[in-house]
C-alpha cells in the first residue's frame, strides 16, 4: 500500500506541475487529495524521481530531464539524445538505490 501510495502522489505531483491548479484538493471515491503545485512551466511531464534531499526529477517525452527544487527548474545537461516521436521519447526516471554515493540516474 505504501508503493500504491508513492505512485499515486506522483502521478497527482507530475499533473499539478503540467497544468494550473484550480483547486487546492480533489474528492476521490476513497479520500480527499490536497494539491501541491511543485512548478510550473513543463512540457508533456511523463515520470519524476524523488532524490534524497526533496527534490524531484523529472522527464518531460520530447528530451528533457528537469531538476525542480523550490518551485524552480533546472535543465539537467548531459543526458543522451533522444528520439521522441509517436510513443517514444524520454519516459522514465529512477534513481540507484545507492545514489547518494555513487549519483546514477537510469533514463528510458
Amino acid at each position: 500500500m505504501r508503493l500504491l501510495n508513492a505512485l499515486c502522489f506522483a502521478s497527482i505531483s507530475i499533473i499539478a506541475a503540467y497544468s494550473p491548479v484550480s483547486a487546492e484538493t480533489l474528492r476521490t471515491e476513497y479520500q480527499m487529495i490536497e494539491l501541491d503545485q511543485l512548478a510550473g512551466g513543463l512540457s508533456n511531464p511523463w515520470a519524476l524521481a524523488l532524490l534524497p534531499d526533496g527534490r524531484f526529477l523529472v522527464t518531460e517525452k520530447q528530451s528533457r530531464l528537469v531538476l525542480i527544487g523550490n518551485g524552480e527548474l533546472t535543465t539537467v545537461e548531459g543526458t543522451p539524445e533522444v528520439m521522441a516521436r509517436d510513443q517514444g521519447g524520454l519516459l522514465d526516471v529512477v534513481i540507484h538505490p545507492e545514489f547518494e554515493s555513487n549519483g546514477l540516474v537510469y533514463l528510458t
